[in-house]
């Protein structure tokens, strides 16, 4: 392989110069390239926000020592190899430290030549990665962009691809080739990640010397003091890393040693980033507040940075149980879904993988928790939509898709030759999205009769079909696929534009002005205009799990997501985090998120870990905790049978929904119980 490792002979500040110019191509990302020769750069960092002043000349805190010299943080530099007139440019080793979850992987692309060429990256399949015996390879691996981009002679193309932690010593070969197969070469870039695939050691970042300062104060609004409450800074905005902290005195204020963003940017090595600062996030906890939050992106040696912060307190609110089904089997309720007027639940069977093969239902309850019909199916079933009139469409895994009327009884049944995981409704409820079928990614459906109205047989294919949105008027949808592409056509089905985001989008949403805002495993939040240009691009800690009924409020003002570690975060539809804060439980559960469509009430279900229940919480716009409630798991307890092993993907609250008034909330758990809540008051 020594080959593929040919670094080049340069000055120190030569290698510097060539490390500059690829923290340049970070905002040429490759899911722009389609789009094309002098695209607009989009502007990712983060605003610091009104009550945020990095500059101000408070002095140090007592612990600062800012004469220390600066971390060392993993060595590298640039490695180049040949692609016949092309010539592929990174950064090698690659060391992921422990204070990270993930990172990026850049290669630039240069045609050296005189004529245009067309440049092939691999699909992540394709990648061949060394992995010592008895070690792991990364947990997830994608490539975001097309796969094909065309370079004219002297200009230059980036590659990205993400890649989370897997065994200490890794090495990653990425085959390359030219329009046509030839020539082709192979990139091996080592991938390091400190302390394996554990990650997170709080020494490393809490050994780093303090040399900077974080201080302020937090009041309300009125300017009043709020006393005896924690306060947080997460390095990187990392909600997953042990945090600095402290309490507000008896003024409000508060005062955190931390280390300089130049210390931080130093341990992490010259490699280029994907964060859109190397900078902290500043956030609140308190009982019966709401959630305060700020982020310091430039925090010198020496500085103080003065954040004031600004919290309510809310009023808690009551639900009490009012409706409860239990009906046993060995999935749990992936779905749990209201018909037209929150009167009749209907929910679905299935799990996390290992898929177990084994018949399920759909079942429909009233509030009071009962059973009103079932229909059985032959296999679980991940697909499941309601319409505007009152039906409900089903996808499942043996390929079979079911219309069911308001009384649950059968239209019409089609079965495909693959896995169906996507049942999707237009607003209108005239047509429903199925895929794939033979040769087909994509297929409408007309929902009275199940016959095909349109179907997508592109000659490059999309791939499996994952999830699908409807822009609110009808105009256009989007539908995400397996290999990372987001596809938007028309109603009257012209392909608009397509990007590849990595992974495909398990949150995914569509607002009035045809923005496009998707985030899944591949770690960030990204946001599309309605000609498919990049917009934002928000790093999340760790990947987001598949969303609820409602991520983004019936006005497109702000966007929810929830994360395995069990953070709900809240943003700005300009990419900009409003809050964010831990909840009961490992993770979010698969489809456990809902909101109101004035954006005034979040709920969330938290999937329990072995012995520990699954936690319904509610929260207000800004944070604020107003409501929460655990059950365990009838398993973990006894009470069920347990016929099969599961984890914690099928523990606790796996789906839940929000009345649009706010006044009841269902959820669906991993022991195959349907609770019904109801505000009291």
């Amino acid at each position: 392989m020594g080959e593929n490792r040919t670094a080049t002979e340069a000055t120190p500040t030569a290698v510097a110069d060539r490390i500059r110019l690829l923290t340049l191509a970070l905002v040429v990302a490759v899911i722009l390239a389609s789009a094309c020769a002098g695209g607009s750069e989009p502007t990712n960092a983060p605003p610091e926000g009104p009550n945020v002043d990095s500059t101000s000349p408070l002095p140090e805190g007592p612990n600062v020592d800012s004469t220390s010299p600066l971390p060392e943080g993993p060595e590298g530099g640039i490695v180049t190899v040949d692609l016949g007139p092309v010539t592929l440019e990174t950064y090698s080793p690659v060391t992921i430290t422990g204070f990270e979850n993930s990172t990026n992987l850049y290669v630039r692309a240069t045609n050296t030549g005189t004529d245009a060429v067309t440049v092939r990256r691999p699909t992540p399949i394709e990648v061949d990665f060394w992995i010592p015996e008895g070690g792991n390879p990364p947990r997830h691996f994608y490539a975001l962009g097309l796969p094909h981009v065309r370079i004219e002679p002297g200009a230059t193309a980036t590659f990205e691809f993400m890649t989370t932690r897997g065994s200490p010593e890794l090495e990653a070969s990425l085959p390359f080739s030219l329009e046509g197969g030839e020539p082709s070469t192979v990139l091996t870039i080592p991938i390091h990640s400190v302390d394996g695939e554990h990650g997170y050691p709080v020494r490393e970042l809490h050994q780093m010397p303090r040399t900077a300062t974080i201080r302020g104060r937090v009041s309300t609004p009125a300017g009043e003091p709020i006393t005896g409450i924690e306060v947080f800074v997460f390095a990187l905005g990392n909600t997953a890393l042990d945090p600095w902290r402290t309490d507000a005195g008896r003024d409000g204020t508060f005062v955190i040693d931390v280390p300089s963003t130049d210390d931080l940017r130093a341990a992490l090595g010259d490699r280029p980033l994907p964060y859109e600062a190397v900078g902290f996030s500043i956030d609140v906890r308190a009982e019966a507040h709401t959630a305060g939050h700020a982020e310091v992106t430039q925090l010198a040696r020496g500085a103080t940075a003065t954040v004031d912060l600004e919290i309510e307190r809310v009023t808690p609110v009551d639900f009490e149980l009012v409706g409860e089904l239990t009906t046993g089997g060995v999935y749990g309720y992936w779905w749990a879904l209201p018909l037209p007027r929150f009167e009749t639940i209907v929910a679905v069977q299935a799990r996390h993988p290992p898929m177990l093969d084994q018949p399920g239902h759909v079942v429909a309850v009233d509030l009071a928790g009962s059973e009103l019909w079932r229909f059985e199916v032959p296999n679980e079933c991940w697909g499941l939509d309601v319409s505007i009139a009152g039906d409900t469409a089903v996808a499942c895994h043996d390929g079979g898709v079911y219309l069911l009327d308001s009384n649950g009884a059968l239209w019409w049944e089609r079965t495909f030759d693959q896995m169906n995981r996507l049942a999707r409704f237009s607003p209108d409820g005239a047509t429903v999205i199925v895929g794939p079928d033979g040769n087909s990614d994509i297929v409408l459906l007309d929902a009275r009769s199940g016959e095909n109205v349109w179907a997508f047989d592109p000659e490059e294919r999309l791939d499996w079909l994952r999830n699908a949105r409807w822009s609110p008027d009808g105009s256009r949808f989007v539908t995400s696929h397996a290999d990372g592409r987001l596809a938007v056509f028309s109603d009257d089905f012209d392909l608009l534009w397509e990007v590849d985001i990595g992974e495909f989008a398990m949150l995914l949403e569509v607002d009035a002005d045809h923005h496009v805002y998707a985030a899944g495993k591949n770690r960030e939040l990204f946001g599309f205009d309605g000609e498919g240009n990049l917009r934002f691009r928000r790093r999340i800690p760790n990947h987001v799990v598949t969303a609820g009924s409602n991520n983004m409020d019936a006005s497109g003002n702000q966007i929810a997501l929830g994360t395995v570690g069990g953070v709900l975060q809240m943003y700005d539809t300009d990419g900009t985090m409003r809050w964010q804060r831990r909840f009961e439980g490992d993770l979010q559960g698969h489809n456990a998120l809902d909101m109101t469509p004035d954006g005034s009430l979040v709920v969330v279900g938290g999937a329990g870990s072995a012995g520990n229940a699954g936690v319904v919480s509610l929260f207000e716009r800004d944070g604020g905790l107003l409501w929460q409630e655990m059950h365990p798991d009838g398993r973990d307890q006894g009470t069920m049978p347990t016929p099969y092993e599961y984890d914690h993907n099928q523990r606790g609250v796996i789906t839940v929904a929000i009345s649009d008034d706010g006044r009841r909330i269902v959820a669906g758990y991993g022991d195959s119980t349907i609770r019904i809540f109801e505000r009291v008051g």
